[in-house]
């Protein structure tokens, strides 16, 4: 079987190691946009495709927008009328100047009840609740978040705790929490716990009273409008000032915006406001057909040493948003590495779709990664022409006949000779007696 090397294309120079899709984008200044925030993104649900991007790799405190996993992860493994009761740790961890709902030491409520006081009232004393419910400490629950985490995509990020209070440990990215809040979207029960303005808690067996959690995140109660708003989660630490990541669709497209590091909390609803404004009115839907996605006659070199062309074909169509002012035909497919080596002679082929002009290196211009797959050619037949396989086929029976005649050759050769020497001498003998 033959082996890819490597792909050979005339855009070599541009070969990609492929991670998720970047950004379209990596100034505020290029699309006019200038955000108070000091690191920001916005993100398409669906693709992953970024739209906006501003300083969105950095290394920041996520604070309570870290209660988006913990929520997630108590949707998957636990049911909504499981009973959690509170420990001392759960409730005595956490400073009474943080955001909690007073749960007391054995105290019982639901598992339903404490996501939603985690969502509208960001309780912290019921995310440790939460945590020790489904792992036993927080710090087991801590090693399920970064684990989660990771399988979202998110490659900066390293979770202590289940609700966000500083850890110098505590860290996340703007892009890795838009992939992790794209991942608790697809989460049964995700939107609606987290985009509820208001809930009740009835009396528990520790407090008699109902709690009346309302919510204070403006996009969620109306105070900011945001059409097609899907949820919101607030934070705010000294260390991490103002963050907020929040979800919102419109005529079928779902974006996800992220804000970390924003000096006061006007600042966080504005440029989420802005982000929303700018990707809902700048980009549209747009599709290229896996028909139209061939590849055709990209060079491979084998470990032999041969060069074969391969044609590439998409499995699948290309979508994904593209901004107003540009069409279909402003779109370029660039071919990168293997994303495997050859399976029954199937290979699979790395391509990035982006915008003509752009610039790969700045990681400008990108709208969609995908795979693209081929067959290597079938080898050379090995079948003899048939006028060459009689003359194989004749040659053992030829082979055979001259082992007869040969050695009666060489017999009648020998007589000649031997009757040639007896004439001589006899005629010599006659000689001498004349």
């Amino acid at each position: 079987m033959r082996k890819i090397l490597v792909v050979m294309t005339t855009l070599l120079t541009l070969l990609l190691v492929f991670a998720p899709i970047h950004a379209l984008a990596q100034t505020g200044e290029d699309q006019g946009i200038l955000l108070r925030s000091e690191s920001a993104v916005l993100m398409d649900a669906d693709s992953g495709q970024i739209l906006f991007a501003k300083d969105m790799q950095r290394i920041m405190y996520p604070a309570s927008i870290t209660k988006v996993v913990t929520a997630m992860l108590a949707l998957q493994l636990a049911e909504p009328q499981d009973i959690i009761t509170m420990s001392r740790e759960a409730v005595f961890s956490i400073g009474r100047d943080t955001s909690h709902i007073a749960l007391d030491i054995g105290e019982q409520i639901t598992m339903e009840q404490a996501l939603y006081a985690m969502a509208i009232a960001s309780a912290n004393d019921a995310a440790n609740g939460i945590a020790e419910k489904i792992s036993g400490t927080t710090a087991a629950f801590a090693e399920l978040m970064n684990q989660a985490a990771r399988e979202a995509g998110a490659q900066n990020t390293h979770f202590t705790n289940p609700h966000g209070l500083p850890d110098d440990d505590h860290v996340t990215t703007a892009v890795d929490m838009a992939k992790i809040a794209a991942a608790a979207l697809k989460v049964p029960g995700f939107v609606e716990i987290f985009g509820s303005h208001y809930y009740e808690i009835p009396p528990t067996n520790e407090q008699p009273e109902t709690r009346y959690l309302s919510s204070r995140n403006q996009l969620i109660n109306g105070e900011k409008n945001c059409e097609g708003i899907l949820f919101s989660k607030t934070g705010w630490t000294s260390k991490a000032e103002g963050t907020l990541v929040s979800a919102a669709c419109r005529e079928g497209v779902t974006l996800i915006a992220v804000v970390l590091k924003s000096a006061t909390a006007e600042d966080k609803w504005l440029d989420t406001q802005m982000l929303f404004a700018y990707g809902f009115d700048q980009f549209s839907p747009a599709t290229i057909t896996k028909t139209d996605l061939v590849q055709k006659n990209v060079s491979v070199s084998t470990d032999d040493g041969d060069t074969v062309k391969i044609d590439f074909f998409a499995d699948h169509d290309a979508k994904f948003l593209l901004p107003n002012d540009k069409s279909v035909n402003d779109v370029t497919v660039i071919c990168g590495r293997p994303a495997a080596g050859p399976v029954k002679g199937r290979v699979s082929l790395n391509a990035r779709l982006t915008l003509k002009g752009s610039d790969p290196a700045d990681e400008t211009g990108t709208l969609a990664d995908m795979v693209l797959t081929g067959h290597l050619p079938a080898p050379e037949p090995t079948t003899v022409p048939s006028s060459q396989m009689q003359d194989q086929a004749e040659m053992p029976a030829n082979r055979n006949r001259w082992l007869v005649v040969l050695p009666i050759l060489i017999l009648i050769g020998a007589l000649g000779l031997l009757a040639r020497d007896i004439l001589k001498r006899r005629r010599h003998k006659a000689a001498r007696q004349d």
